[in-house]
C-alpha cells in the first residue's frame, strides 16, 4: 500500500511558527475581530458541554470510534402512493405533525421551526401540532421568532418537555396553547434572565446601549411569563431575578405547564408512582 511520507519534525515546527506569526500579526487581528454576540439566555445548563475550540494543530488529531450520529430511515407510505418509500426519521414525524426539538434554539434552528409551522399550516390549519422539547438554551432573538410564529398560527401547538428545557427552551414550552402544555415526571426548567456572553468592547456608550436592549428584552419576556402563568408582573419579576429551577410538578403549580404525563407501569399504582 502506498502512503505518502509524513512531515518532518522541522517542517511542522516551522509551519507551526509562521502561522503563529501570523495571527499575531495586526492584520490577522483586525480580520478576526468579532462583534458583540446577541443576547442568550443565562449560562450554558449543568452536563451540557461546551462547544469544542477549532484545531489548529498541524496534523489531523486521530479519529476515534464512536457511534454513529446518522439520521435513521424509515419506511413510509404516503397518501396515494403504491409503494414504500425510505425517509428521514425527523421527516416522517413531520408527516404525523410532530416536531421534535433536541439542539440550542439558535436563529437558524428558529428559521427551519418557522418554516416547519407554516408549511403544515398550508397542509392541514385545523389539526394541532405536536412539539417535543429538550432545548437547552438559545438566543433571545431566535426563541421570540420562534414564540411569535407559535401564537400566530390557526392550529392548537401542543408543547411537552420531555428532559430538561433551559432559558428559551423553557420559555418555548410555556408558550404552547394553554391546557394543553405537558412535562414528564422527571422533567426540568430552568429558567434565566438574558445575558451577553461575550465582552461588550468600544466606547461607554455603546456598552450603555447594549446594557439597555438587554433590559429591554428581558422586560419582555418578564410579561411574556407573567401572561403564561396568570400571575402579576411583579410577581414574575421577584420570582425570576436570579436562575430558578422547576420540576414538572412545580411547574404546574406555577402555571407555566397544565398536566405532568404520568407513565402507565405495569404492576406500579399511583401510590408506587409517588413515591419514585
Amino acid at each position: 500500500m502506498f502512503t505518502a511520507p509524513l512531515p518532518s519534525v522541522c517542517s511542522l515546527k516551522a509551519s507551526s511558527s509562521r502561522r503563529c506569526c501570523l495571527r499575531d500579526s495586526p492584520a490577522h487581528r483586525l480580520s478576526t475581530r468579532r462583534e458583540p454576540c446577541p443576547a442568550r439566555f443565562g449560562r450554558r445548563p449543568a452536563g451540557t458541554p461546551p462547544p469544542s475550540p477549532a484545531s489548529h494543530s498541524a496534523v489531523a488529531p486521530s479519529r476515534s470510534l464512536r457511534m454513529s450520529r446518522a439520521m435513521p430511515r424509515v419506511p413510509y407510505k404516503g397518501p396515494g402512493m403504491d409503494d414504500y418509500v425510505f425517509v428521514d426519521l425527523m421527516q416522517r414525524l413531520n408527516k404525523d405533525r410532530i416536531i421534535f426539538m433536541g439542539e440550542e434554539l439558535d436563529e437558524e434552528t428558529a428559521n427551519q421551526t418557522v418554516s416547519l409551522l407554516l408549511q403544515l399550516k398550508d397542509e392541514d390549519a385545523v389539526s394541532p401540532v405536536t412539539m417535543y422539547c429538550q432545548i437547552p438554551g438559545g438566543t433571545y432573538a431566535g426563541g421570540m421568532a420562534l414564540y411569535d410564529c407559535m401564537q400566530s398560527m390557526p392550529y392548537d401547538i401542543v408543547t411537552l418537555n420531555m428532559g430538561m428545557a433551559a432559558g428559551m427552551g423553557a420559555f418555548i414550552v410555556a408558550g404552547g396553547t394553554k391546557g394543553k402544555r405537558y412535562a414528564l415526571p422527571n422533567a426540568r426548567f430552568l429558567f434565566q434572565q438574558p445575558s451577553l456572553f461575550d465582552e461588550v468592547n468600544g466606547p461607554a456608550e455603546d456598552v450603555r446601549t447594549e446594557v439597555v436592549n438587554v433590559l429591554r428584552q428581558r422586560d419582555r419576556w418578564l410579561r411574556c411569563l407573567a401572561h403564561f402563568c396568570g400571575r402579576p408582573v411583579e410577581a414574575i419579576v421577584d420570582d425570576f431575578r436570579r436562575d430558578r429551577y422547576f420540576t414538572a410538578p412545580e411547574a404546574r403549580e406555577y402555571g407555566l405547564i397544565d398536566r405532568v404525563l404520568e407513565p402507565k407501569v405495569k404492576g406500579m399504582d399511583a401510590s408506587m408512582r409517588a413515591n419514585l
